[in-house]
């Protein structure tokens, strides 16, 4: 073979290589990423969801009380998309220490201690022996773990009260979500639904995560004065990864949320 039909035929392989990647990954099964709604304003400030495009997701998920926040077990979820639905892809490794296999219909899910992995930067690989899919790297949030009010205050939230207060995450630029829930249905809060505050309430703002907040009254609108209400604090993290195979886009997203019961007086 001469040297202009051997170039010509490397060229044709590695030509055809692109053609099955890309035809692969325009045919890939597309997948919404389930994100709470009260979190969707910290995402929004995060690069990662401007395309909604993604192929599959990765998710993990810490969520706590005030008399639980000590326990760092959380959840992780996560699934990845093929051209006919959810593929077998091997082992999800995360860190040094979290292997996670896929069940019968591919979904990888597991709970388990993620103390080393939350606040920092962990590895991540999804492999079957022969094909490495990803190998990367992602950050997850510091736990949020609320210091005021705690445990043993009853926390009544009215004129001159104390501000609500968290251990701060000095490398979190993006903020904390403060989010002031009502239920008509929660225990206590019956009187007020037949009073007329029958729908349930989410009053949701971006905040500076600095480790302290005074409340105010615009943070209750909409809730009757008397009701018992959940203060819940959430931080996030967000990153995207490339299918080496296929060419498909994950998302991957971390949240870590701690609530805390309270009852609002009004006089803010």
């Amino acid at each position: 073979m001469n040297k202009s039909n051997f170039s010509l035929s490397i060229f044709l392989i590695l030509f055809s290589g692109f053609l099955f990647t890309n035809c692969n990954k325009e045919n890939l099964k597309l997948t919404v990423p389930t994100i709470p709604y009260f979190l969707q304003a910290l995402t929004d400030a995060h690069i990662c969801t401007v395309e909604s495009n993604y192929n599959g997701n990765l998710i993990f998920q810490s969520y706590k009380t005030i008399h639980t926040q000590d326990i760092f077990s959380a959840r992780i979820t996560g699934q990845f998309h093929g051209t006919n639905g959810l593929e077998y892809k091997g082992d999800l490794t995360i860190g040094n220490n979290i292997s996670i296999s896929p069940d019968d219909q591919n979904k990888y899910e597991t709970n388990t201690n993620l103390t080393d992995l939350y606040g920092n930067s962990n590895s991540i690989t999804l492999e079957d022996g022969s094909s490495t899919y990803f190998s990367e790297s992602f950050s997850l949030p510091e736990m949020v773990k609320i210091t005021y009010p705690s445990i043993y205050d009853n926390f009544i939230i009215e004129q001159g009260i104390s501000p609500i207060t968290w251990e701060a995450d000095p490398n979190n630029n993006i903020g904390v979500a403060l989010i002031i829930m009502y239920s008509p249905t929660f225990p206590g809060n019956e009187t007020f639904a037949n009073q007329g505050f029958d729908k349930a309430v989410s009053n949701i703002k971006v905040i500076a995560d600095n480790g302290s907040y005074n409340l105010e009254s615009s943070d209750f609108e909409d809730i009757p004065e008397g009701a018992s209400i959940t203060t819940r604090i959430g931080r996030v993290e967000c990153n995207s990864m490339i299918d080496n195979e296929t060419g498909g886009k994950y998302f991957a997203f971390g949240y870590s949320i701690v609530d805390a019961a309270g009852i609002y007086m009004g006089g803010l």
